[in-house]
């Protein structure tokens, strides 16, 4: 088992900020206990789970299997139901484990709610948590789904100084983002090469996604190669 999914690691990264907060969801696992080439990026999880509604160790198995939140926690909302569809395309052209996390992994039921004066500190521990993860398996293909994950994410890059292949504009409409296949790449410290795409924010993704079709024709060569250069 990849020792990322050691369960002192991953207390560490569910584990509350303050006995009043919920826990943190780092990400949400689709496959096994492994090293993750795929990373799925939203803005933060909308879903409150607190420690008085489940202990820590059941929040920690739920995240490292999808299904069981699905189950007991999801929402069941526009953008679960997106994202469910979104990945159920990708899972077509690719069999291996994938990530669906957020740029922020602490939950509010509104993404503005992060600029609250008063959860700024969670807020911040947040961000941190989601590098945590992101340097942990270093995926090579990234998709960042809503115009605000993009411009959080390309503000870490400076942070990281993980430099883009290209100059990017905050300004850029997601329509011209989403046409880009790479949007752009990065290199991570350790040398290796990520792939980075952009999108529209998944809530308007559907079941099917009919009206991401260029995007997805785009984007399955580049996950179709990544899953050969599995094998």
């Amino acid at each position: 088992m990849y020792s990322f999914y050691d369960f002192e690691n991953l207390k560490a990264l569910v584990l509350p900020y303050s006995d009043k907060a919920p826990y943190y969801r780092p990400f949400l696992l689709h496959g096994e206990l492994q090293q993750v080439d795929i990373f799925l990026v939203g803005i933060n999880p909308a879903t409150s789970v607190y420690p008085s509604e489940v202990n820590i160790e059941t929040w920690i198995n739920t995240i490292v299997d999808y299904r069981l939140y699905n189950r007991d926690f999801s929402s069941k909302g526009s953008t679960r139901r997106g994202i469910n569809g979104f990945l159920t395309f990708v899972k077509k052209h690719y069999t291996h484990s994938l990530i669906e996390t957020n740029f922020n992994s602490y939950p509010t039921s509104k993404a503005e709610q992060l600029a609250q004066s008063h959860i700024r500190q969670e807020v911040e521990e947040g961000e941190k948590r989601f590098i945590k993860v992101i340097e942990a398996h270093e995926p090579a293909l990234i998709i960042l789904h809503g115009q605000q994950t993009i411009t959080m994410f390309m503000d870490m890059l400076k942070k990281k100084n993980w430099k883009p292949s290209k100059r990017l504009f905050k300004k850029t409409p997601i329509e011209d983002r989403e046409t880009q296949f790479p949007h752009f790449t990065f290199q991570y410290s350790s040398g290796k090469i990520a792939q980075v795409f952009s999108c529209r924010h998944l809530q308007y993704f559907g079941n099917k996604g009919d009206s991401y079709k260029e995007f997805l024709d785009g984007l399955t060569p580049f996950i179709m190669t990544l899953a050969k250069s599995k094998e």
